[in-house]
């Protein structure tokens, strides 16, 4: 045997031996731990609990900021905050260690909505959070730092909320009276910090974060329908492959021209982001870009024609299936402008009570209709007259309590002074013709002032030592029946003797009371119930001309309200035109796209 062998062999048996067994043992340790990594996905990072709180004092020691691209997060509500994780021994809010909690993304869910109308400065921004939750740090830090940050919004946030303060003042109620009705005790209350942190540290320490940001939102089915369409219109908008449409001449049925391919597109894209019926997963980024622009495209057909008339019909006009000047307006509105109106409406809903009434009114102003819901049905639909833009009807909850059948009309001052004097002044016989009283005093010591005797070229504003009074009759302007509500700016529905206004389309059109154009059925309806008041003793009353009082059964709330987009009984959004300039979307904000961030954990 050659020296070289022995050598080899002598390793092999000697010093050799352990190094192989180590190597050996290490590649085994390896293939376990690979293994059981493989066996178990769900191993998760644990922070402990001392290096939490550390972390979470130094973070409120010196308070943190986020940042992406042009929107910011910080501390607002510093000593609130370090209230909060006192109590809570410095312990995750809305993180389980790495994990962002299902209460953190509905949560982000809700500043979303608050935020999208971009209409004033809110003390949070989601968008950072949201960017943040996305990165899925590893780091302690960062978690401490993004929980704080959360936590400050979460204070601003129920503040608001509890306080309705992001609810937009409409400044509606321009119409008053001299009697003024008092509000309620309970519609006085605001909530301060103290008050939104005792309610946080409560929800908090009782594991309720979940059951807490459900009551800081309507319930209403809606409300929740509003929600729906508005994270399907993100979604869809995200793609931002959406093109202005060019203004134009107006395009008939059968007639060709170049805007028909983008026209078409348009609809398409508002058809599927504006209903919660059809929610197939549809890819809109290049949908604009794959269209054919052939001599077919160029053509309005009648099944194009078909979808013009309905996009009209869900925003408020008359169904032409044409392009005039009104659509061609309309098609050239931002795809994120509708989400701002979607998110300024939704807030509007936060204006009325969790309990609506087994039988109640909804009378919609910016849609012109009046909708009759009992055990959450709509069982009457009618048109409506509003105030005109310089005498808006105010937005207002009040119950119906008491019809009057021939109605006398006590002219409100601010009417008497913008109306009716001047028609003095004008006509000696406007009065007269109209059934119209000078009166002075009331009860026994009213008395009736001849008209001849007055001096009308002196009577002015806080100047008027008289009311006018029409009597009952076919030319009384409140018709045959008024629906009394109970405020101090003389507002109430009622009858009128002009229904040929109600075949318009734009019915903006009365001093600021709202004409309906049923009374009858209407009325028929609130008494339903109540003994001896059928039809045929209605018709009665009203025949015979006397100015009668009838208490309702049961009083019925009637919600004033100022809606421009809504979701209609078939699940489609509807838009309609801000006559009173009360969302100014165009004014306020910004048209630019929405970051698609996804918030489903």
């Amino acid at each position: 045997m050659n020296n070289k062998i022995k050598h080899n062999i002598n390793i092999h048996n000697g010093k050799a031996q352990p190094v192989l067994v180590t190597v050996i043992l290490m590649i085994m340790c390896m293939g376990i731990l690979v293994f059981a990594l493989a066996a178990n996905s769900n191993v998760t990072t644990y922070f402990p609990p001392s290096l939490v709180k550390k972390h979470l004092k130094q973070w409120i020691s010196h308070p943190p900021r986020i940042k992406h691209e042009h929107k910011t997060a910080r501390i607002y509500n510093l000593n609130n905050v370090m209230e909060i994780y006192q109590s809570n021994n410095y312990e995750l809010i809305w993180f389980d260690n790495l994990d962002f909690k299902d209460e953190g993304y509905k949560f982000l869910t809700l500043l979303r909505e608050a935020v999208a109308d971009d209409r004033y400065f809110y003390r949070y921004s989601e968008i950072p959070f949201i960017h943040e939750v996305s990165k899925k740090s590893v780091f302690i830090k960062d978690i401490t730092k993004l929980d704080i940050l959360v936590t400050d919004a979460f204070v601003s946030f129920v503040q608001d909320s509890l306080n309705n303060d992001f609810v937009p003042d409409l400044n509606s109620h321009d119409h008053h009276n001299s009697e003024a009705v008092i509000v309620p005790l309970n519609e006085q209350i605001r909530y301060t910090t103290d008050d939104v942190v005792t309610w946080i540290i409560k929800h908090v320490s009782q594991n309720e974060i979940s059951i807490a940001l459900d009551t800081l939102v309507p319930s209403h089915d809606g409300y929740l329908a509003m929600r729906e369409i508005f994270n399907h219109f993100i979604h869809v908008t995200s793609f931002q492959t959406w093109k202005p449409l060019p203004d134009g001449v107006p395009i008939r049925l059968n007639q060709e021209h170049i805007d028909i391919p983008l026209i078409r597109a348009q609809l398409h894209f508002f058809e599927m982001a504006s209903s919660l019926v059809d929610k197939q997963l549809i890819s809109y980024k290049d949908y604009f870009k794959s269209l054919q622009f052939n001599a077919l495209t160029m053509k309005l057909d009648e099944e194009l024609s078909l979808q013009i008339g309905l996009f009209q019909e869900q925003n408020g006009l008359e169904n032409t299936g044409d392009i005039g000047p009104q659509t061609r307006k309309l098609l050239q509105i931002p795809p994120q402008r509708f989400i701002r109106k979607i998110a300024l409406n939704m807030k509007r809903w936060r204006r009325l009570p969790d309990n609506l009434g087994d039988k109640y009114i909804f009378v919609n102003m910016a849609a012109f209709d009046l909708n009759l819901i009992e055990n959450n049905k709509s069982i009457m639909k009618m048109k409506v007259i509003v105030g005109r833009p310089n005498r808006r009807t105010p937005t207002l909850i009040d119950p119906i309590r008491t019809l009057v059948l021939n109605p006398t009309w006590t002219v409100p001052t601010r009417i008497a002074l913008l109306d009716i004097v001047p028609q003095a002044r004008r006509d000696p016989n406007y009065l007269k013709s109209h059934n119209i009283e000078v009166l002075k005093g009331y009860g026994a010591n009213t008395r009736v002032i001849d008209p001849s005797t007055v001096n009308w070229s002196k009577i002015r504003k806080g100047n008027l030592p008289f009311y006018f009074r029409q009597k009952s009759g076919y030319n009384n302007a409140l018709g045959q029946v008024k629906f009394a509500l109970p405020n101090d700016m003389a507002i109430y529905l009622h009858d009128t003797n002009h229904r040929e206004l109600f075949s318009r389309d734009y019915r903006a059109l009365s001093s600021g009371c709202v004409r309906v154009e049923k009374p009858l059925d209407l009325a028929r309806a609130l008494l339903e119930g109540k003994p001896n008041w059928d039809k045929s003793k209605i018709d009665k009353v009203l025949d015979h001309g006397k100015t009668t009082y009838v208490k309702l059964p049961k009083p019925v709330p009637l919600y004033l309200i100022y809606w421009t987009a809504f979701i209609d009984d078939n699940g489609k959004l509807q838009s309609r035109d801000d006559v009173y300039n009360w969302d100014r979307l165009q004014q306020i904000g910004n048209d630019v796209a929405v970051n698609d961030f996804s918030l489903a954990p």
